[in-house]
């Protein structure tokens, strides 16, 4: 064989492993989306058996502004680079069986790491629930409020007035909601109405509560007056009166998971498929 068929040989092994590294990437984030929705459309199934689609609770929500205050992710991030990194050298063949389970575990243990050593408002994995999400679905409302104010920072002041006035409707606290949620419906109705006569209010404004969920909002309006009453609770009202079935989301949401879920298989089989015959092609060159 010359030089050039042994370069055109060569060439096309390295096209093989990088088309296979291609494959094992898009099946890892298929499934990682298919694990994703699946949890989505768990909540969304739980708050259809919680109660009626009107009374039943919200979602909580810590604005994004808030979780990016603790800095960069660098476990989700390091567990992200892990997985693909593993899956490149997989596929090529770098990473031989004998390496495949080390790589495994070392991916594992830094979930784990990311999962129990996280920061109060950081979700895990860039999708699980946050330290503080997971101690309002338990029950501890006192402990998680206290976590909030001791995380303060003056610049999100409204956004902690939000989160907290969230534990505060779920902890059943009526003093606090009032004192919490009265401001903060103010503030929304403000930049809703006065922010359409000067804009440059409504800059100030969505800089401060902007990235809020107008459902939540809404909520807080239903805990503290029993009716819509602020500008988003009046918005989600209209809203709910025109969307169809409440189980229409969570049927959508699970179909979403479904169908992310059985593509990401379907590109692991796939990539096991040209995995192998990546190895057969080293083993003998070899």
């Amino acid at each position: 064989m010359t030089p050039a068929e042994h370069a055109a040989v060569d060439d096309r092994i390295g096209a093989l492993q990088w088309r296979t590294v291609g494959v094992g990437w898009a099946a890892v984030c298929l499934l990682g989306a298919g694990a994703i929705a699946a949890a989505l459309a768990a909540g969304e199934i739980g708050r259809l058996l919680a109660g009626a689609a009107h009374d039943r609770p919200v979602p909580f929500h810590v604005p994004a502004a808030m979780r990016h205050a603790e800095g960069l992710p660098l476990l989700s991030l390091l567990v992200v680079g892990l997985a693909l990194a593993s899956a490149w050298g997989l596929s090529t063949g770098r990473l031989r069986r004998a390496h495949a389970g080390l790589a495994g575990v070392l991916c594992l243990a830094a979930a784990a790491a990311d999962l129990f050593g996280s920061a109060p408002l950081h979700q895990p994995l860039f999708a699980l629930p946050s330290p503080l999400e997971r101690m309002v679905s338990g029950g501890r409302h006192a402990e998680a409020d206290r976590q909030v104010v001791a995380a303060s920072h003056p610049a999100m002041r409204a956004r902690e007035d939000y989160v907290r006035a969230q534990i505060a409707l779920r902890a059943g606290d009526a003093p606090q909601l009032e004192s919490l949620g009265r401001p903060l419906l103010a503030m929304a109705d403000d930049y809703v109405y006065a922010g359409l006569r000067d804009p440059s209010a409504a800059h100030v404004y969505h800089q401060s509560i902007g990235d809020l969920r107008i459902e939540v909002l809404a909520a807080i309006d239903r805990g503290l007056n029993g009716a819509p009453r602020s500008a988003a609770g009046i918005a989600v009202e209209r809203e709910r009166t025109a969307a169809g079935p409440p189980g229409q989301r969570a049927m959508a949401t699970g179909a979403t998971a479904l169908g992310l879920t059985a593509a990401g298989l379907l590109m692991a089989a796939l990539w096991r498929r040209m995995r192998g015959h990546v190895l057969r092609i080293i083993d003998l060159a070899g």
